[in-house]
């Protein structure tokens, strides 16, 4: 979105891959979006903010769905569902944009919300 008036705010690209996106994680020009019906993360290069482009997707099949994305630096974290208010929280090492690698696990992380 085109912000500079905010009584008037212009959309200037759109990501949209038919999951149904919740979560966005940003960083610099790349954006990670997930979605709570599925546990895919797209991957998505907004250096131009005109024409988004997915670069990759990466998705962890010992899970049901995302309940939130986070990045920072090298590392997305990624809290996923595994049903019955059950979560596993993940870091993904994402220096490598187009080949997303899980370095660590925290399970049953129910507490967190």
């Amino acid at each position: 979105m085109d912000i500079s008036d905010p009584v008037y705010l212009s959309p200037i690209g759109a990501l949209e891959t038919g999951d149904g996106e919740r979560y966005l994680g940003i960083n610099g020009n790349i954006t990670y979006c997930g979605s709570v019906y599925t546990p895919k993360i797209y991957i998505f290069d907004i250096s131009d903010l005109h024409n988004p482009e997915e670069i990759a997707a990466f998705t962890n099949k010992q899970v049901k769905s995302i309940v939130t994305l986070e990045s920072s630096g090298n590392y997305l974290y990624a809290l996923y569902g595994l049903g019955f208010g059950r979560s596993e929280l993940y870091m993904i090492d994402t220096s490598d944009t187009y080949n997303p690698v899980i370095v660590a696990t925290l399970n049953d992380v129910s507490f967190i919300k």
